[in-house]
């Protein structure tokens, strides 16, 4: 394998795990947000039983 072939796979695999890894902030904070709205349900469900 010459050199420039190393690089350009390096930069692809680079390229890749930066999507990747976009992908998982996206997913850690859509699991904050459902974690907040359960919260949110559980305190409606809460109120409703002091009625």
């Amino acid at each position: 394998m010459n050199p420039y072939t190393i690089n350009e796979e390096e930069e692809e695999w680079e390229e890749e795990f930066e999507e990747e890894e976009e992908e998982w902030e996206d997913f850690g904070e859509e699991e904050e947000f459902l974690e907040e709205e359960e919260e949110e349900e559980g305190w409606e469900e809460e109120e409703e039983e002091e009625f």
